[in-house]
């Protein structure tokens, strides 16, 4: 009995020591990477950084922050931030943001409220920190800045996880997004819908694809560049606006330049409608209008619903067209590579 009480005791001294070793590093290494931030002239303030959880876990609160890189025009604010993680599980976290905070950019400053917004995410067990998984969940987030404008939505979920066998490269991740009840700010909807036929809130956006980058997720991806799109498969994409429904599927790659080639398969309800609304916000010129709707509606009719249209979205030489139709350049992606 007395040698089972020593060894419990010596296995509970060695496991605190351990704690002890394993949250001081955590402590000292987001310290230490504020401070090199801070060093190369970033914000990296924080009023106090502290680490518990003892004994099975390592939870990380740092209060009072501000991060931002004025050089870019941006600077986060928030009264916490959490990363929780399990002690023998430390490239596992769990990310809590706090009910407020507050998003600095060029325009100026943006509030930003939820009920949550809370993430998990997974990194390689090195010191690059690549991101493997990721899942982000966030509820009733109203965002606003102290001009008047506002948006936000009722629930929204982002994840991604690394695909390394889906292009030649290492660096593919499967990603998607889901949304429920996005409201835009007046001044967007003035341009997006100028006559007020939409709804205020736009019900469902998804979003899941396939990308490949130029280079991981990593640490040097937040502290310099980040890697660049090479290659998009779209699998599911689809919004529902009121009357108005839009699908696309299909494959693009990016040259260096951003400019995209490939094609998408796309189901437009209410085509007409989202015509007018392009011509209204000056996305397509007036004048070519009349054009495109004579074009696009015999494809339309061809497909037996002259309300629906499919049709393949193609990108070749820098330009576009819907079906037979032209549409104009091709968006180039403004990308740092």
């Amino acid at each position: 009995m007395r040698a089972l009480i020593i060894a419990v005791l010596v296995a509970a001294l060695g496991w605190s020591t351990w704690w002890l070793i394993g949250s001081t590093a955590h402590q000292r290494a987001l310290d230490g990477w504020l401070d090199a931030q801070a060093a190369r002239g970033w914000v990296a303030e924080r009023e106090d950084l502290d680490v518990n959880g003892y004994p099975n876990r390592f939870d990380t609160t740092v209060t009072g922050l501000k991060l931002g890189d004025p050089a870019q025009g941006w600077l986060w604010e928030a009264p916490f931030f959490q990363i929780l993680s399990l002690a023998y599980k430390p490239t596992h976290v769990i990310a809590v943001w706090p009910n407020e905070q507050r998003v600095t950019v060029p325009e100026g400053p943006v509030d930003i409220r939820s009920d949550l917004m809370r993430g998990s995410v997974i990194f390689t067990p090195d010191t690059g920190l690549a991101l493997e998984r990721m899942n982000i969940e966030m509820d009733k987030v109203d965002i606003a800045a102290p001009d008047g404008w506002a948006a936000g939505f009722a629930t929204a979920k982002l994840a991604t996880g690394r695909n390394p066998d889906r292009y030649e490269t290492d660096f593919a991740h499967d990603i998607g997004f889901d949304a429920a009840d996005l409201r835009f700010p007046s001044r967007i909807m003035e341009i997006i819908d100028r006559k007020g036929r939409l709804p205020d809130t736009l019900s469902s956006a998804k979003l899941f694809v396939t990308a490949g980058f130029t280079g991981p997720w990593d640490r040097k991806a937040v502290e310099t560049v980040a890697p660049g799109l090479t290659a998009l498969d779209v699998n599911e994409f689809s919004i529902i606006w009121g009357e108005l429904e839009l699908e696309a599927k299909g494959s693009l790659t990016f040259d260096a330049a951003g400019v995209p080639t490939g094609s998408l398969s796309v189901r437009a309800k209410q085509w007409k409608q989202m015509l007018e609304l392009m011509v209204d916000a000056g996305a397509i010129p007036g004048g070519t209008a009349g054009t495109l709707e004579t074009g696009l509606g015999l494809v339309a009719r061809l497909s037996g619903r002259p309300d629906t249209l499919d049709a393949p979205l193609v990108f070749e030489n820098g330009l576009m067209r819907l079906g037979p139709v032209p549409i104009g350049p091709a968006p180039r992606l403004i990308q740092q590579r």
